[in-house]
């Protein structure tokens, strides 16, 4: 599911790979994984699992623009299906400048995926619904609906991929997220 400013907070969200209008740094990858990314050149050695994504993922992101310290926080579900879609809810959180308060969208996705090669995701978003549910009239003041992908169509590349854990690298961006399996 992160480039006139675009940054993808994978929501994967919902199911695509959710973008919001921002060029990020991604602050929340940690050194262990930025070493396990690093250390398999980005690409995994071994075809992906197909069956081990199919379920859902809980994933958390937070970015950074470096240049104007806009932030971007996310919060997500996702629930890949063996069909090929998926489906995900979770929510953003934007920080637009200090001393503005933060604001929350709830964001509802409905998207296709699939896998290509050895480790490409490549998710395309068929329904994306957004909705302020902490300052609704700022929308209208500050503009923001424009900063709001209609749909997104993305890939990353899987860097691991278990029973418990996804990481995937943004194709575009080179951001990586990391998300937990949610056990049944």
């Amino acid at each position: 599911m992160k480039t006139v400013h675009r940054l993808s907070v994978l929501l994967l969200c919902g199911s695509s790979l959710f973008s919001v209008s921002v060029l990020a740094e991604d602050t929340s990858t940690t050194n262990n994984e930025k070493n396990l990314a690093a250390s398999s050149n980005q690409v995994a050695t071994t075809k992906i699992d197909r069956n081990k994504l199919v379920g859902a993922w809980t994933c958390e992101h937070t970015v950074i623009e470096p240049k104007t310290k806009f932030k971007v926080r996310a919060s997500y579900k996702v629930n890949y299906s063996k069909d090929g879609t998926s489906s995900g809810d979770g929510n953003v959180w934007f920080t637009i400048s200090p001393g503005m308060p933060e604001i929350q969208y709830n964001i509802v996705d409905n998207a296709n995926w699939e896998l290509k090669g050895k480790n490409a995701l490549i998710m395309r978003s068929t329904d994306l619904t957004y909705t302020n549910v902490s300052h609704p009239q700022f929308d209208k003041l500050f503009n923001l609906r424009p900063l709001l992908p209609k749909e997104i169509n993305e890939s990353g590349n899987i860097l691991t991929l278990n029973n418990k854990k996804l990481v995937i690298k943004s194709e575009l961006r080179g951001q990586t997220y990391t998300c937990k399996k949610i056990e049944p």
